[in-house]
């Protein structure tokens, strides 16, 4: 009964140390926060072939998704894992000043980017809840561009990569995002073309569009 009893006390010790040992490592290490929302601005370019390149005049951003840790912290401090954001939206406002032989037209372009996210990301802790993570996702994205009383919309391939740091719940990050698509020309006058094959160019209307900038974001992980 002795040998029982002084087993029972052991084992109780032991699970209480174990537990102020996870507890110390969890305040030491951070918990791993899986779930977040990015608010922020945006500041992105336009360039299609044979046209000048546009920047954005305002711009903002909202994401929400998942970082699904693969694993316990390695060495108390580094976690990798797998980030998916179901829901991004970016919206861009251009401001255009055409000047061509018919005389000088102003006007908006409003250029909206659907698209989900996902791709890796590492994690470090420095201590307790301060960290840092790195991230690259693929990024495939419905464009929407609203110009000259018509709407549009194409496919585009993008490509996000950033880093975050965060204290608890409340991160500052900053990320690039890149790629292209087949649009429509977003110039109301076809003067601006260069390509030896404009007609063709302006038949279709569809010509190589790329897409590119920076998005500054204010990050909520819970």
């Amino acid at each position: 009964m002795r040998r029982i009893l002084a087993f029972s006390a052991a084992l109780m010790l032991l699970m209480v140390f174990a537990t102020n040992a996870s507890a110390l490592c969890r305040e030491e290490c951070g918990e791993p926060r899986g779930r977040f929302t990015n608010l922020g601005f945006a500041y992105s370019h336009l360039n299609q072939e044979g046209y000048p390149k546009l920047h954005s005049d305002v711009g903002f951003s909202l994401s929400k998704g998942t970082t699904y840790h693969l694993h316990r912290p390695i060495a108390g401090f580094l976690r990798f894992g797998i980030d998916a954001a179901w829901f991004d939206i970016t919206y861009d406002n251009y401001k255009v000043k055409e000047i061509s032989i018919y005389g000088t037209d102003e006007y908006s372009i409003h250029h909206v980017d659907l698209g989900l996210q996902v791709g890796p990301s590492v994690t470090v802790n420095f201590f307790k809840r301060l960290q840092a993570t790195a991230y690259f996702r693929y990024n495939p994205t419905l464009a929407l561009m609203y110009n000259n009383d018509e709407l549009q919309a194409g496919f585009a391939n993008m490509f996000t990569g950033g880093v975050c740091v965060s204290y608890g719940i409340i991160g500052l990050g900053i990320e690039s995002r890149f790629g292209q698509s087949k649009m429509n020309s977003y110039f109301q006058n076809d003067d601006f073309y260069d390509s030896d094959d404009w007609t063709d160019a302006i038949s279709s209307r569809k010509v190589k569009t790329k897409f590119s900038g920076l998005r500054a974001y204010i990050s909520f992980r819970f």
